[in-house]
């Protein structure tokens, strides 16, 4: 029997993986898109050293990252935070995300979304 992460990790790897965005919720505020247009994307605190700034209590100063990997996938990291990434209510260090996945960080709800590859011609 083939476990969740491994499923996801299989199905992640058989597809081509296109140009990607966030679209960010956070309390009080309309949601908003986010391109990934860096290799990675930091979530945290730390308005110096993140990319994505907020500023809540619950969330570390570095708190995640996303990386895009070599493969053209894009992954999630929790960067040892106190309180963590949830994804589907669990907590996660490391997720390779697809399009429509859900992770919360603080009080700040992420849904990834992935754009089909160009077609070839």
């Amino acid at each position: 029997m083939v476990k969740l992460p491994e499923l996801r990790e299989k199905k992640a790897k058989q597809r081509k993986a296109g140009a990607a965005s966030l679209q960010v919720a956070r309390p009080g505020i309309p949601p908003f898109p986010m391109q990934l247009s860096r290799p990675r994307t930091i979530i945290g605190r730390d308005k110096e050293h993140c990319d994505v700034v907020l500023e809540e209590e619950s969330v570390s100063r570095q708190h995640a990252s996303i990386s895009k990997e070599s493969s053209g996938f894009y992954v999630l990291h929790d960067l040892g935070s106190r309180n963590g990434v949830l994804c589907a209510g669990q907590k996660v260090e490391r997720r390779t995300l697809l399009d429509g996945d859900v992770f919360v960080v603080g009080e700040t709800t992420f849904t990834f979304k992935q754009a089909a590859p160009p077609a070839k011609k």
